[in-house]
């Protein structure tokens, strides 16, 4: 499975990628996970096939939709063509009135045929003769609720929250699984990707008799999109993946549409879609179970194009009555100048500070550069594409000039910060503020991490710290 790496910022910035953009000149593309459709005039052009799919076929459809989403009837098309240097191109015969089309289309390699490959053909527009890329159904309103969905600390300790806090007996049950599933694989992407292979392949949609609970799921390998969803989650958050329970409608037609719930993951710092249940074509009828050989891999980690053709979210929630929205951000907090001083094994040095709640916080990189040639030293790098710092324990810290500053006027209020934080590899959720385009720390969350201890000397106002 293709791994990707799309940075998900948590701002409007982002997921306009899933919008159209322009692209060679007057060309209109859209991307997805495995090709890049391309709208030019009247061709339609599915580009970038590996090329051990050149010879092969090609079937592209399309057919008219009126403004409300529905199919206006008898105005399909069909169209065939071959795999060349890697692209496979469609023109338009020409007949098609103005207005908006939904695509589907599939390709044929040695005898099977495979949908996933091209899930993003969706939907275009003709203006004059004229094709250009369109918004799915749900697409704009999809784009706004990811693009709102939360990233600090709070959030994502509470999307990591094991399912069963209170029943040790269960959650070593989803534990065990989620270690069997995942066994030797070390990427977080292909673990969710395992995790949604094994739930497609070993649990069946159900017409009665069915639970929610994960266990329960386990045991009798029947469900309904709650229980599929539920399980999901429980085994993504065991594996230390944050997962949301996300509720909306879907269906292939306005007509069709029907309560429905799905995973979102937080994977490569953006969310990835997963649809455990339309994944799966396993069903439990009157009784009897019918296994599929095949499910439908495109359902994990679903372009948002994609997805929004049948998806409408409605609100992303967890196991509790706790709502993951925007709004629920954390209140800006109170910032004061600190009159603590720090010694670091016995000798003093000069750094600025803040007083948050009662806490003192100093900046990344000050705390990098005193504790610098200890044995508690640690690097400090910034990704500017990703927004995230990473922290290597051990290794030297490379000073950029800025250490060691008196610290500026306190500002009236912090924000939390939300950059992703990543030490020794592994993704860590400690407090920090961003003030005055620094983010600052606690020190006993960063001792607790490379190894120093934290004291207060009430009578001289001094905060020490011992790295032996």
């Amino acid at each position: 499975m293709k791994k990707k790496y799309l940075a998900f910022l948590l701002s409007a910035a982002v997921l306009t990628a899933s919008l159209p953009s322009t692209a060679f000149a007057a060309h209109m593309v859209r991307g997805n996970q495995d090709v890049v459709w391309v709208f030019d005039g009247e061709n339609i052009t599915a580009e970038g096939f590996p090329a051990e799919y050149n010879g092969d076929t090609v079937y592209m459809s399309y057919w008219q939709h009126d403004e409300n989403w529905s199919a206006i009837p008898f105005t399909g098309h069909e169209f065939t063509a071959k795999v060349k240097n890697g692209k496979a191109s469609f023109r338009l015969d020409g007949k098609e009135k103005d207005g908006l089309y939904q695509m589907n289309a599939e390709f044929e390699s040695n005898g099977t045929f495979m949908t996933g490959f091209l899930k993003d053909a969706g939907y275009f527009r003709i203006v004059n003769g004229e094709t250009a890329p369109a918004l799915a159904r749900y697409e704009e309103k999809n784009l706004e609720d990811y693009t709102n969905l939360r990233g600090d600390s709070e959030a994502l300790k509470f999307a990591l929250e094991p399912y069963y806090t209170d029943n040790a007996a269960s959650q070593k049950i989803i534990d065990n699984k989620a270690a069997e599933i995942t066994a030797g694989i070390t990427d977080p992407y292909e673990k969710a990707a395992a995790i949604f292979e094994w739930v497609t392949n070993n649990v069946a949609y159900a017409d009665s008799g069915y639970s929610s609970d994960p266990v329960t799921v386990l045991k009798d390998k029947k469900a309904i999109c709650v229980g599929y969803t539920n399980l999901t989650n429980a085994l993504l958050r065991s594996v230390g993946i944050p997962a949301l329970f996300t509720s909306g409608a879907a269906g292939h037609t306005p007509e069709s549409m029907v309560g429905h719930s799905w995973t979102t993951a937080y994977i490569d710092q953006r969310p990835v879609m997963i649809d455990s249940t339309w994944g799966s074509w396993n069903t439990f009828e009157n009784g009897k179970f019918n296994w599929r050989d095949y499910n439908a891999p495109h359902w994990f980690d679903a372009s948002l194009h994609s997805f929004s053709q049948t998806h409408n979210i409605w609100e992303f929630d967890g196991t509790t009555s706790y709502y993951y929205k925007a709004e629920m951000l954390p209140a800006p907090q109170k910032v004061y100048a600190s009159s603590a001083k720090l010694q670091v094994n016995g000798t003093p040095v000069s750094v600025g500070a803040y007083t948050i709640n009662g806490n003192t916080y100093f900046k990344l990189r000050d705390l990098a550069a005193v504790l610098n040639g200890t044995g508690s030293q640690f690097s400090v790098a910034y990704d500017n594409a990703l927004s995230s710092i990473t922290l290597q324990a051990g290794e030297a810290y490379l000073p950029v000039g800025t250490e060691g500053k008196a610290a500026a006027a306190p500002p009236a209020s912090a924000s939390e910060s939300l950059s992703p934080l990543f030490i020794n590899g592994e993704r860590c959720y400690p407090t920090a503020y961003l003030i005055h385009g620094n983010n600052y720390f606690k020190l006993r969350d960063l001792g607790d991490i490379f190894g120093f201890s934290v004291g207060w000397d009430s009578a001289t106002s001094t905060i020490t710290v011992e790295t032996e």
